[in-house]
């Protein structure tokens, strides 16, 4: 599936600037992004990376100026980004993720369940237990020693 920058900034209650009509089928952190993806900037001390960023799109703080590149300013670009991701994952048949994705943060003594799923940049620390079954959307975070049951849905803010 794709969209273009325009749609995806309405998505995100954003303002493009730069081409609108370039087409994005996918999304990639910052360093990791491919022309025809979006990424996002969070945090001004990464700035150097998303300038040099190979995304075609990226959302961006209302205040960062990416000169060159396509940005959509957004109030806050991690909630945004999520919606990004959950737009893209709804568009291939299945909204909640699947197995761990590779950009999620598993501490090595977490302690997951059967068919549990964690999405993108999610952040699971030192000690926690997460329940059979359950859904951690992308950039969530579960603290050192947390227990997490069986069968939930976690979101992000």
């Amino acid at each position: 599936m794709r969209s273009t920058v325009a749609d995806i900034a309405q998505l995100i209650r954003g303002e493009f600037v730069g081409d609108g009509s370039v087409e994005i089928h996918g999304c990639s952190g910052v360093s990791d992004a491919k022309a025809g993806e979006i990424t996002f900037l969070a945090n001004p001390k990464y700035l150097s990376q998303a300038q040099t960023t190979k995304a075609s799109a990226v959302i961006v703080p209302r205040q960062i100026k990416l000169p060159g590149k396509t940005v959509i300013k957004a109030e806050d670009p991690s909630w945004a980004f999520t919606k990004v991701l959950e737009f893209f994952a709804a568009q291939e048949g299945d909204a909640h993720p699947k197995g761990v994705h590779p950009t999620a943060m598993v501490a090595s003594d977490a302690t997951l369940g059967k068919n549990v799923a964690v999405g993108a940049y999610a952040v699971i620390e030192a000690g926690a237990m997460v329940g059979e079954g359950t859904v951690i959307y992308p950039q969530v975070y579960v603290g050192a020693k947390a227990t997490v049951g069986k069968g939930c849905l976690i979101y992000p803010k």
